[in-house]
């Protein structure tokens, strides 16, 4: 077991870190509004898609829960990508280019513990407002929060904890520990680090989607059915029992891989263009 350091060198990686994570944020909210609508319904895609636009027209792609889903996404990647080297250090005393396979997985899914407490609110606010069919909300992060907190309290902001720990924890250990098993010596550099970074996120995806649609159903029962009185939203038995129903009632297996296609091509994209963003911001500030 190694210490935790915060030195002054470990603290100069933040500002790239937190610049690569909102341009990845910003770049990629389109496809996660798209990702949230195929997830949370079982409808084809293009049904979904042609509903959303009749409600919020194109520009409810850009617009519709940005703020929350930004702000979630940037929170998310910045602790994931600033805590990872730190708990790998801290489990093997060595850094994780010195790491293996095993041990960069096992850092990477410890890492995600405080991102996931701090996103939870912002997660639950933003699948709320992009799955708004009324449009109740107007788009207001602040509304929905206050609403949650009148009916549920504080752990309606939670509802579907245990879903996204464990989409969390699922993806960053694939994807730490396979990154550099993707990249291709005989490509151009930048190029090798884009394609790396997209594998890795992929494979992370064949884990992290059937977590991702479960912990969207429980939410959305949460927040359609605010007034009702219900179980705590946020355990890890509401989750399998929300899971298993979905498998039992809508298909079997493979409904927990719904929308794997975007789910995929959105956590490829992710994982690439923060391989390609934290290195260009590393020598842009340094």
């Amino acid at each position: 077991m190694g210490r935790l350091v915060l030195d002054s060198q470990r603290l100069a990686t933040l500002p790239p870190i937190v610049l690569s994570s909102l341009v990845t944020a910003a770049c990629l909210y389109p496809m996660d509004v798209v990702r949230s609508l195929r997830m949370g319904r079982t409808a084809p895609l293009r049904d979904i898609v042609t509903r959303f636009r009749s409600q919020y027209g194109w520009s409810g792609l850009f617009t519709q829960g940005v703020a929350a889903e930004v702000a979630r996404a940037g929170v998310m990647r910045t602790l994931k990508f600033f805590m990872f080297p730190l708990t790998h250090e801290v489990l093997t005393a060595e850094a994780p280019s010195r790491g293996s396979p095993g041990s960069k997985a096992l850092a990477g899914a410890l890492c995600t513990l405080p991102e996931v407490a701090c996103i939870m609110p912002l997660e639950v606010a933003k699948v709320g407002l992009q799955l708004d069919r009324t449009n109740t909300y107007h788009g207001s992060t602040a509304r929905l929060v206050r609403r949650i907190l009148v009916a549920r309290g504080l752990p309606g902001l939670y509802a579907g904890y245990a879903g996204v720990q464990l989409r969390q924890s699922s993806w960053t250990a694939v994807y730490f520990s396979t990154v550099d098993f993707f990249r291709l010596p005989h490509l151009p550099p930048a190029l090798q680090t884009l394609l790396a970074g997209f594998l890795a996120g992929v494979c992370g995806a064949v884990l992290n989607v059937p977590c991702d649609v479960v912990r969207t159903r429980v939410q959305l029962q949460v927040l359609d059915h605010l007034d009702a009185p219900a179980e705590p939203p946020h355990g890890l038995a509401r989750f399998l029992r929300t899971g298993a129903a979905l498998v039992a009632t809508e298909g079997g297996l493979p409904v927990l891989w719904t929308g794997f296609a975007v789910k995929a091509t959105h956590m490829g994209a992710s994982g690439a263009l923060m391989a390609l963003c934290l290195p260009f911001f590393q020598r842009l500030l340094n």
